[in-house]
C-alpha cells in the first residue's frame, strides 16, 4: 500500500525543510518514490502551486540577510567612542582612605568606616609599641579594628602622636601613619574585659614583673598572643592565664628604627621589610587563631596557622642566636665571623641543636643538621645580599638593644643541657666571651 509521501517541489512554499502542512494531492497516484525519473521528463510543480518568475529565488532557499542600517545618533552628543561608566568599589568592603603625602604613598592607617553590613571590629590591645608592636598595630588598623597600644609612661605623648612606618623595597618613598584608638600606660587600669586579644610584641625578659598578673587579672576570656622567642615563654604565661587561651606566634618580619647609621629617609620613624614566602606564623585553639590571621590578612599582612610552631621557633633561635652572639664578639663583621670564628660556630650550633632535640623529644630540621663550615661559610655570604638594607647594621643596631635576651638563651641552653648531662662547653666559653649587657 503507498504511503502517500510528497516530494519536496509540493510542499507549502516558505518552508525550507519538510513541512507538517502539505497541500493534499488532487488525486491519489500510485507511489514512484525511490524510482528514478524518465529520461527527458522534466520535473513539474505542484497543480495548486504558481510557477515562480524567471527571476524570482526558489521557495525555502535561504534568502540574503537584510543589512541592518545603523542607529542613528543623536545630535546632543558628540561622535566618538561611547564613554566607559565609571567602575564603583564594591559596597561590602569599605574604601581605603587617600591623602597626599610623600610619594603620594601616604595614607592614614586610623580606624576604617566599617559598614553596618560588617561584623564588629575586633578590639585589640598590644603590649609594647616598638617596631614589632608597631608593625603589627598598622596591619590592624588597615583591617579596620580597634588597636591600642599599652606602653610604659614615657613613650605615651609619642604614641598618641602617631607612628610613621616606612615599608622597605628599595627607598623610603611611601609611608603609613599609624595612631591608636587608646593609649595605655597601666596595666592596672585597663577595663576588665573590654579587648578580644592581647598581643605581647614584647621580648622574652620583658615577662618578669608584676605587670603579667595585672594584665591577666583584667584580660577576662580574651585571646594572648605572644610574639616571645623564649622556649619556656608559654609556660611562664601559663601561671596566670588559662593555657586555652594563650596563642604562640612567630615574628618572620624585619622591623627597625630608622633611619640606620648609613640611610636617609624624609623623617625618623620605623621600617620594615617582608621577606619573600614567610607569613606570620601563629598555633593555638583554631577559634582563637582565625580571628587574628584572617584579620591581619585583611591588612596585607601575610599569615597562617601552623602546627608545631613551638619547635620551630626554638630550632630557628638555636640558629639564629649563636650566629648573633659569635657577631658581636668580632664587632658585627661577617667577613671576621667567617675567617676567625666559623668552627667555634659550628661546634656552638652542633651542641644547641643536640640539647633542643633532648628537650623537645623531636629531630632538628635538616637544614640545621646539614651546617658544617662550608654550608655555614656560604650562608654568610649570601644573607647580606638578601634584604634591601645593611644586614650587619641592622643585626647590631636590634640585638644591642636586646641583647639581655641574647644572654639569656644561652644561659637557658647551659642549664638544659647540663639537666640531659650534654656537653655545653662552647656555648659556656661564648657566654662568659660576651659578659654582661
Amino acid at each position: 500500500m503507498a504511503l502517500g509521501f510528497k516530494p519536496r517541489w509540493q510542499l507549502q512554499p516558505g518552508r525550507a525543510g519538510a513541512s507538517h502542512r502539505a497541500h493534499p494531492p488532487a488525486s491519489r497516484a500510485p507511489s514512484t518514490r525511490g524510482a528514478p525519473p524518465a529520461r527527458g521528463d522534466a520535473l513539474q510543480p505542484h497543480p495548486l502551486r504558481a510557477a515562480p518568475s524567471p527571476g524570482a529565488a526558489r521557495p525555502g532557499a535561504l534568502q540574503p540577510r537584510e543589512r541592518r542600517r545603523p542607529p542613528r545618533r543623536s545630535p546632543h552628543r558628540p561622535a566618538g567612542r561611547r564613554p566607559r561608566r565609571a567602575r564603583q568599589a564594591p559596597q561590602h568592603r569599605p574604601a581605603r582612605p587617600q591623602c597626599p603625602g610623600v610619594g603620594g604613598g601616604f595614607w592614614r592607617a586610623r580606624r576604617l568606616n566599617v559598614s553596618s553590613e560588617m561584623e564588629s571590629p575586633l578590639r585589640i590591645l598590644i603590649v609594647g609599641a616598638g617596631s614589632v608592636g608597631q608593625l603589627y598595630g598598622l596591619h590592624l588598623a588597615r583591617a579596620g579594628e580597634e588597636v591600642h597600644v599599652l606602653v610604659r609612661p614615657r613613650y605615651a605623648e609619642g604614641a598618641r602622636r602617631g607612628y610613621r612606618l616606612y615599608e622597605r623595597r628599595r627607598d623610603f618613598k611611601q609611608h603609613a601613619i599609624f595612631t591608636p584608638d587608646g593609649v595605655w600606660t597601666d596595666a592596672e587600669e585597663l577595663p576588665r574585659g573590654h579587648f578580644d586579644a592581647v598581643i605581647l610584641a614584647i621580648p622574652s625578659t620583658g615577662l618578669k614583673g608584676p605587670w603579667l598578673a595585672s594584665l591577666a587579672r583584667s584580660l577576662g576570656d580574651a585571646t594572648l598572643i605572644t610574639l616571645t622567642p623564649g622556649l619556656d615563654d608559654v609556660a611562664i604565661i601559663a601561671e596566670h592565664i588559662d593555657r586555652d587561651q594563650i596563642v604562640r606566634g612567630l615574628i618572620t618580619s624585619v622591623s627597625y628604627p630608622a633611619p640606620l647609621p648609613g640611610e636617609s629617609c624624609p623623617q625618623p620613624g620605623t621600617a620594615y621589610w617582608f621577606p619573600p614566602l614567610t607569613p606570620a606564623l601563629f598555633e593555638g585553639p583554631s577559634n582563637r587563631v582565625t580571628p587574628i590571621v584572617n584579620a591581619l590578612k585583611r591588612g596585607h599582612m601575610s599569615s597562617k596557622s601552623v602546627r608545631g610552631l613551638a619547635e620551630k621557633a626554638a630550632f630557628g633561635s638555636g640558629l639564629l642566636m649563636p650566629i648573633v652572639a659569635h657577631m658581636e664578639t668580632v664587632g658585627w663583621r661577617l667577613d671576621r665571623l667567617r675567617d676567625e670564628k666559623l668552627s667555634e660556630l659550628v661546634a656552638t650550633m652542633s651542641q644547641i641543636r643536640a640539647i633542643l632535640e633532648a628537650t623537645l623529644g623531636a629531630s632538628a630540621p635538616l637544614p640545621m643538621r646539614l651546617l658544617t663550615p662550608a654550608t655555614v661559610k656560604l650562608l654568610t655570604r649570601i644573607a647580606p645580599r638578601v634584604p634591601p638594607f645593611n644586614f650587619e647594621v641592622y643585626l647590631q643596631v636590634h640585638f644591642t638593644k636586646v641583647g639581655a635576651q641574647t644572654r639569656m638563651f644561652l644561659d637557658d641552653y647551659v642549664a638544659k643541657g647540663q639537666a640531659h648531662n650534654l656537653p655545653t662547653g662552647a656555648i659556656a666559653e661564648l657566654r662568659e666571651q660576651l659578659g654582661e649587657a
